[in-house]
């Protein structure tokens, strides 16, 4: 921030930023990984093993409609106790839907 000197904390920490589409709805269980669903109804799952991600608000400036609420993964941590960042995004299959249920 200006005018504000840099504590030691600060100089220790990064952050990471993912940032999601407007139209993409993010949640997290309980267990820290976040689920990430698209309107098409595909799912992703956002796993980040040494460091919890958090879901946060951000701004999307792309696009005809101009500025959009969004949200965005991020993950924060210490330089010093973290040599790497691992992440996986897997896709969540679809349930699958018994065929008595199709012919409805």
């Amino acid at each position: 921030p200006a005018g504000k000197a840099i504590s030691e904390r600060d100089r220790d920490t990064a952050v990471v930023r993912f940032h999601l589409d407007p139209t993409i709805q993010a949640r997290q269980h309980d267990d820290g990984t976040i689920i990430l669903n698209a309107p098409d109804g595909e799912s992703w799952a956002f796993l980040c093993g040494a460091i919890r991600p958090e879901i946060g608000d951000d701004v999307h400036f792309a696009g005809l409609l101009g500025l959009r609420a969004s949200k965005q993964i991020v993950l924060s941590f210490a330089l010093r106790q973290t040599a790497e960042v691992s992440w996986t995004l897997m896709r969540v299959p679809r349930p699958s839907v018994p065929a008595e249920a199709e012919n409805s």
